[in-house]
């Protein structure tokens, strides 16, 4: 969940609206039982734990059972449908939002849900828009796994984005995966200015940054750590998606001449059908910046993250052989 989360808290610091993010996390991490530190998930472990990425502004739209194939494609496909809502004891309604592919709520549904539920969260976006979609977990050789029970694959993505592209609804979209052999998934995508972004090529395995020895868990991915932890500490407004998303990992059209020794793997770029390429299109248009043009400490300190003793770079630790991601998390977002 904290590659998500870390997303989202960039996406937020820089002035990105909650309302123009879709957020689905798989886990349940922050309230699951077996977690001491409640209602807390940190960049850096629990020690020292610094701010959390995860508080009472925290909104996950889908979360649990509802994060599958068929309502990540809905979101992107903007495909609203009923509310799926529990009842509480004072007899308050908690939404649990999801897209039904029936049915669509009418007047009457309107009627039961408090007036502070949102109406379900999916793209709503234009030709003019900047569209960005984020997933990391469990991935294989063109394929992202759901709950380990299902499947989305390169030919899916493909498709999708085709018809968000026919439907005019981005002018450039930007495809970010962080998972084992991440790459994979952009195969068969082809579609206009798309740009897909991988954080390994074919078998090789994403990695963890580092473990927490309290929790006994990895913390967060090698890949989103360390371009959110470089963007806070080096980004500026005149950043490009090279600058943050490339250049830090050493990147080379050629992967023999690439570095691979920060991530034990190499980062995939897929541009060719777009006309706008890496080096020119600013982080800014994906990602928000912030209020003043540039990057200050108590915004860095305030996305979750501490500057005075990053841990990427040069000095990055041997790899640990783990995954940080245990289930599916997925950020849209819409710029």
């Amino acid at each position: 969940a904290n590659n998500a989360l870390a997303i989202v808290n960039l996406l937020t610091s820089n002035g990105v609206s909650q309302d123009r993010i879709t957020l689905m996390l798989a886990d349940e991490y922050p309230a699951n039982p077996r977690n001491k530190y409640k209602n807390g998930m940190y960049a850096h472990g629990v020690h020292p734990a610094g701010p959390t990425l995860y508080n009472e502004t925290t909104r996950i739209d889908y979360r649990g059972a509802d994060v599958t194939v068929q309502y990540f494609l809905d979101v992107l496909l903007g495909i609203e449908g009923s509310s799926l809502s529990s009842s509480h004891d004072d007899g308050s309604m908690t939404v649990r939002q999801g897209a039904i592919d029936d049915d669509t709520v009418n007047d009457d549904d309107l009627n039961t849900i408090s007036a502070t539920t949102r109406p379900p969260s999916v793209l709503r976006s234009n030709a003019e828009s900047n569209v960005l979609v984020y997933i990391t977990g469990h991935g294989g050789d063109q394929f992202f796994k759901f709950q380990d029970e299902e499947e989305i694959t390169s030919l899916d993505l493909s498709r999708v984005f085709d018809q968000l592209y026919a439907r005019g609804k981005f002018k450039q979209l930007l495809f970010m995966a962080d998972t084992c052999q991440a790459f994979t998934l952009a195969d068969e995508i082809e579609t206009p200015n798309v740009i897909s972004i991988g954080s390994s090529l074919r078998e090789e395995n994403a990695y963890a940054h580092h473990s927490d020895s309290d929790l006994g868990l990895s913390v967060m991915e090698r890949y989103t750590y360390g371009f959110t932890e470089y963007y806070k500490n080096k980004g500026t407004a005149q950043s490009t998606i090279y600058d943050i998303l490339l250049q830090p990992f050493g990147w080379s059209a050629d992967p023999s001449k690439q570095d691979r020794r920060k991530l034990g793997a190499h980062v995939g770029l897929k541009q060719e059908h777009s006309t706008r390429k890496v080096h020119e299109i600013l982080f800014s248009e994906f990602f928000g910046s912030p209020p003043s043009g540039k990057l200050v400490k108590g915004q860095q300190e305030r996305g979750g993250y501490s500057t005075s003793s990053s841990r990427f770079g040069d000095d990055l630790p041997d790899v640990t052989w783990t995954s940080a991601s245990d289930q599916e998390d997925v950020v849209i977002a819409v710029k």
